[in-house]
């Protein structure tokens, strides 16, 4: 696929992910240090817990050396990347994941707004629901492919079909490119970036700073507020 091949490398950058909250953080890969460590851990909780799998996720899809083991949030870096949605997103696919955030909390917002009420809108007989969300913030170092450049005309940015901004993620990702900086098609606001990680290594923190609840009601979100400050 032709595609400009500019890259933008970005050192410490914040940047910010919102997860529903059904969705606890995976405590054993936040309990260890090293790789070692986890063998260790993993082979102990295969004893004794016959949901291990289940929790942690497929671990064949993430190389252990690629885990950033012992960084606060090691288990929100990772789960993106081991437990897959069948159609993926728009730079993955559901063969592989990817790490979305933004760089600014209402871009998130607006990102998993968009998400929520398509997903919403598909179940029969719900005209009404709140969603909890968690808050998390993220630093992370990559040099990733720059996609800001690009005409949001250009079929990556379609914001129904994810066909060609899959395949040019199939692309990247094969030749070792670290992921992608782009726009964002859901933000009201022109020009608000969005980046997508193609492996956890990359990412040196994740911490949760505040719960959000979202209002779902007849077709629309309703009401999209901050509840509580950072902490569980």
């Amino acid at each position: 696929m032709a595609m400009n091949n500019s890259v933008k490398s970005l050192k410490d950058q914040i940047a910010y992910r919102l997860i529903p909250s059904k969705y606890p953080p995976i405590t054993l890969f936040d309990d260890v240090a090293s790789e070692d460590e986890f063998a260790a851990l993993y082979a102990i909780q295969e004893l004794t817990n016959p949901r291990i799998q289940n929790e942690v996720g497929n671990l064949s899809l993430v190389a252990l050396n690629d885990i950033p083991f012992g960084i606060s949030g090691c288990s929100y870096a990772l789960a993106p990347f081991v437990h897959l949605g069948r159609d993926g997103g728009r730079f993955n696919d559901g063969q592989f994941g990817a790490f979305y955030c933004a760089q600014e909390v209402e871009t998130a917002i607006e990102e998993v707004s968009y998400h929520q009420v398509r997903y919403m809108n598909n179940i029969d007989n719900c005209p009404f629901d709140v969603i909890t969300y968690r808050g998390l913030e993220c630093l992370f170092s990559a040099n990733l492919h720059d996609l800001t450049a690009v005409s949001l005309d250009n079929p990556i940015y379609d914001p129904n079909n994810y066909g060609a901004s899959q395949q040019l993620a199939r692309e990247l990702k094969q030749i070792g490119k670290e992921g992608l900086q782009y726009y964002s098609v859901r933000s009201v606001k022109s020009e608000q970036i969005c980046f997508a990680l193609f492996s956890p290594k990359f990412i040196q923190r994740v911490v949760q700073t505040a719960h959000f609840e979202s209002f779902y009601s007849d077709g629309k979100i309703i009401k999209f507020e901050k509840v509580s400050p950072c902490g569980d």
